[in-house]
């Protein structure tokens, strides 16, 4: 699990670290490929901001 120290740095266990690359390469080959030009990707990206 994630922790913040004072220093505002942020302390990942491996698999934590692994699975953000991972999650990061995927997005990018869909993006790729494009994901951007489904119909649902707008709505997607909106709830996320909304989440914010």
């Amino acid at each position: 699990m994630a922790a913040s120290n004072f220093n505002a740095t942020w302390t990942l266990d491996h698999a934590e670290y692994q699975q953000l690359k991972r999650d990061s390469e995927k997005l990018a080959a869909l993006e790729r490929f494009g994901v951007d030009n489904w119909g649902g990707y707008d709505d997607a990206m909106q709830s996320l901001e909304d989440e914010d």
